[in-house]
């Protein structure tokens, strides 16, 4: 673990630096899912969403000091190191990048295959932040 990741500790999830980040900005994650939600608002449902109401996105946002939901390449790298990071399961996760207004794109953590979908499925959720 990495000063940088340690010391920005959230509630009692442990955090952990991510092998391979980007050189001088280590990448840091919970050992602890989110929650398994939608992507982003959407009025009328029972689905669990963020702190703030408006889903993954903003799950993660609401953790405070940069945290984020990771991006395509982040998500991949926390997909790659998986077993070293822990607790994850064979699930779908969601990542910040949009393919349109309707859908974003998720990674299935059994096989790593990355696709897009509707925005109002339920995801897993981990958060990362720089």
């Amino acid at each position: 673990d990495y000063p940088e990741c340690t010391s920005a500790n959230v509630g009692s999830a442990p955090i952990c630096q991510v092998p391979g980040g980007q050189a001088g900005l280590p990448l840091c994650t919970h050992r602890a899912d989110l929650g398994v939600m939608m992507w982003g608002a959407y009025e009328n449902t029972s689905y669990p969403i963020g702190a703030d109401g408006v889903g993954a996105v903003a799950g993660c946002r609401d953790l405070g000091d940069g945290w984020h939901l990771p991006n395509r390449e982040q998500l991949n790298l926390l997909y790659i190191n998986k077993d070293a990071i822990g607790n994850f399961g064979a699930g779908t996760y969601w990542s910040s990048a949009e393919y349109n207004a309707a859908n974003a794109y998720h990674q299935r953590f059994s096989d790593g295959y990355q696709n897009c979908y509707y925005k109002s499925s339920t995801y897993a959720v981990r958060c990362v932040r720089r």
